[in-house]
């Protein structure tokens, strides 16, 4: 395969080449190819500002590593989105194919994958054991590739990876990094691991809600696109329009007999705290420092209290899950909302009843922006390789952000997330705002270092609000102040002592 990248780099970086991807839906009357709904008054989606690059855009040039290998570690369960080794007659997957192929013509080199090892949360004492034994023994790995929950902390503590701020061909301002996304790696000055465009996971991942458009008429709430645009999506709102559902049923309300308002997965009520912009931590952004406060504060508070109210005091139109398939139910047209991540559009796409997409709502109008949590895996480079080695894996990774960014993530979200599934004129505008808010928490990241999980406060499941009362340490019950108080100077230390340990 002919490389483009050199032919990109050669003619085009002169010109405007990082344009927004999610443009293409904005209200403009005079193109005719414009698919934004006009009865819901769309305005503009939020962009990224566009401004023309320097000729050293990519920071990376051409160049003739003579076919050295490198080696790339990847989850088996995450292959078959980040990767392909042979053409495919999918888009996306042939996609992946040719980014492969530039990367090593532009690059001269050879991509191999090693990706016979599950890396999920059930496996993740194997997948670390082969982390171990590629770092430590055998340096089979060049890049490792891994899931955040199941390895990343295992991969700090251990003094397995290096530290990606030393490595000057880095630029983490480049777009196809996420700023919000790669910080969060980051402890006392050093930076262990990035996400951005470089993923796919990064988009998949992303949290969001999916409304039955049918039902939405049916009850006559006003259309969530227009509460997106009017800054009036909330979680008030949210929870509001969801009691409707409860509320048209005569007699006993059942929402397995009858249809629910709300429909998640614990893990994914786990989210509501990054979209809703809480902070557990106080994390100083010139230092990276993080202190665990003595109580959680007031906005923590009422959003627990909120949640509570809804998932257990007598409001039946909330269902969560710990296991299950929400998204087969949502697309069977019995729930009016359902959160859960972009991919999940998979399950529904051949549903009767007409769907859409928005941001998981705001805590309050006052919200900075709509915010969503987004992707699982971290991309981190072993500390036992040597710093030619670093240098050039650095190299494949910032290449692969800027393909993926110009290539790959259109294909994407144009053919598996865009309109051609979701059927909605208005979903490219909503991508938009999801995509600009997307977000990883330091606490997320870090949460291995909190016991009992600071992250599952908002999880609301069964254990959690019903605890023995010999467990307030680990379940916090109907009282998060107790819970907190009862673990924060636990937290405290053990953040204290990883510093201590990173220093």
């Amino acid at each position: 395969m002919k490389s483009t990248l050199a032919k990109l780099l050669a003619l085009c970086l002169a010109m405007m080449m990082i344009v927004t991807l999610f443009a293409a839906c904005t209200n403009t009357e005079d193109d005719p190819k414009d698919t934004t709904a006009k009865t819901d008054d769309a305005t503009e989606a939020p962009t990224e500002e566009v401004t023309e690059p320097a000729d050293d855009v990519l920071g990376v040039m051409p160049e003739n590593n003579n076919g050295e290998e490198v080696k790339i570690l990847l989850g088996k369960g995450h292959a078959k989105n980040e990767t392909c080794l042979e053409p495919s007659e999918e888009r996306v997957p042939q996609a992946l194919y040719e980014r492969n192929c530039e990367i090593e013509e532009y690059l001269g080199i050879v991509l191999t994958y090693n990706t016979e090892h599950y890396d999920d949360w059930n496996n993740r004492t194997s997948y670390n054991d082969v982390i171990r034994k590629d770092v430590s023994n055998e340096h089979e790995a060049d890049i490792i590739v891994a899931a955040i929950s199941s390895s990343f902390m295992t991969c700090v503590e251990e003094n397995l990876i290096a530290d990606l701020s030393t490595i000057e061909t880095f630029n983490f301002n480049a777009p196809w990094w996420f700023d919000r996304l790669t910080d969060v790696f980051a402890i006392n000055g050093k930076q262990f691991g990035a996400m951005g465009d470089i993923s796919m996971g990064t988009y998949s991942g992303l949290q969001a809600i999916w409304f039955n458009a049918t039902m939405s008429e049916a009850y006559q709430l006003e259309s969530p696109y227009k509460a997106v645009r009017d800054n009036t999506w909330t979680l008030e709102k949210l929870f509001t329009n969801g009691k409707v559902v409860e509320e048209t049923v005569d007699g006993e309300y059942d929402p397995y007999k009858h249809k629910m308002g709300l429909l998640s997965l614990h893990t994914s009520n786990r989210t509501w705290i990054a979209a809703l912009d809480l902070h557990l931590v106080d994390r100083n952004e010139a230092t990276g420092v993080v202190t665990v406060p003595s109580s959680p504060n007031e906005k923590c508070i009422d959003v627990f209290n909120k949640m509570l109210d809804v998932f257990e005091n007598e409001n039946e139109f909330v269902v969560t899950r710990t296991s299950g398939d929400n998204a087969k139910t949502f697309g069977q047209g019995t729930v009016l909302y359902l959160l859960q991540g972009l991919s999940a559009v998979n399950n529904f796409r051949d549903m009767e009843d007409d769907y859409g997409l928005v941001p998981m709502p705001k805590y309050d109008s006052n919200q900075e922006k709509y915010y969503a949590v987004g992707g699982n895996l971290v991309w981190m480079l072993p500390s036992t390789a040597t710093e030619e080695n670093n240098i050039l894996s650095a190299k494949v990774m910032e290449v692969m952000g800027y393909l993926n960014r110009q290539d790959v993530v259109p294909e994407y979200y144009d053919i598996t997330l865009g309109l051609t599934l979701a059927r909605d004129e208005n979903v490219q505008e909503m991508l938009a705002h999801i995509r600009d808010g997307a977000v990883i928490r330091w606490e997320y990241v870090f949460d291995r270092v909190f016991s009992p999980s600071i992250w599952n406060m908002l999880q609301m499941d069964e254990q959690f609000r019903h605890p023995i009362s010999e467990k307030v340490n680990v379940y916090h019950g109907q009282n998060v102040v107790t819970w907190w108080e009862y673990n924060q100077q636990t937290w405290a230390n053990a953040v204290a002592d990883l510093y201590e340990r990173l220093s």
